[in-house]
C-alpha cells in the first residue's frame, strides 16, 4: 500500500464544491431516507479552516431505522472499510466525486453521534478552531497516517471542553431524539 500523504487544498474554492456538493447529494439521500438527518460536517463545514477538500456529511437517524438507513446509503456508495462498522456507525465514500465524498451514518443518541457538536464547537471556539488549524498546518505534506492519529486525538482533547463535553453527555443520556 503506497504512504498516502496529507495535502491542504485552497480554502474558499474547497468550501465553495463542498457546499454544492452537499446540496446535491442531501436530495439524494433524502429521497431515498426521508425522516434521516442529513448535516454538513467536516472542515468545509467551517468557515475559512484549513481543509484537505473533501466533503463530510452525516447522517443521523433512530436506531430502528439505521438497518434500512445502512442498505440503502450502501446502495448509493462505496463502504469505507477503513471505518470500523458496528450496530449504530456506518461509513461510506465516493473518491471519485468532486470534491471526494465521506457519509457518516451515525444512531441518534449513540456513541458517534458527535460530528455536528464538534462541527458547532469549532465554529463557536476560537482556541478549538487555531488548535485544530495549526496541526492541520504542521501536518501538510507529511503522512496521513500521522496526522489521522494526532487529529483524533486533538479531537478527543477538544470534546473535553465546555460546551461540548456537557452537550454530548446530554445527548447521549436521551434515549430518544428531542424533536422540533
Amino acid at each position: 500500500m503506497p504512504h498516502e500523504i496529507f495535502y491542504l487544498s485552497p480554502t474558499r474554492p474547497a468550501a465553495r464544491a463542498a457546499e454544492r456538493l452537499f446540496r446535491r447529494e442531501r436530495t439524494r439521500i433524502r429521497r431515498r431516507i426521508p425522516g434521516a438527518i442529513i448535516e454538513h460536517i467536516g472542515a468545509t463545514a467551517i468557515r475559512n479552516f484549513p481543509t484537505k477538500g473533501d466533503l463530510d456529511i452525516v447522517v443521523r437517524v433512530d436506531s430502528d431505522a439505521f438497518p434500512e438507513t445502512d442498505r440503502a446509503l450502501s446502495r448509493l456508495y462505496l463502504r469505507n472499510t477503513a471505518n470500523k462498522r458496528t450496530t449504530d456507525f456506518a461509513s461510506f465514500k465516493d473518491d471519485e466525486s468532486h470534491p471526494p465524498l465521506g457519509v457518516q451514518l451515525a444512531v441518534i443518541g449513540s456513541g458517534h453521534d458527535d460530528f455536528d457538536l464538534l462541527r458547532d464547537q469549532l465554529r463557536v471556539s476560537v482556541s478549538c478552531r487555531r488548535s485544530l488549524a495549526r496541526l492541520k498546518r504542521r501536518f501538510a505534506g507529511r503522512s496521513m497516517n500521522r496526522y489521522r492519529r494526532a487529529k483524533g486525538a486533538e479531537i478527543e482533547r477538544i470534546s473535553k471542553k465546555e460546551p461540548l463535553a456537557t452537550l454530548l453527555a446530554g445527548r447521549r443520556s436521551r434515549t430518544k431524539p428531542v424533536t422540533n
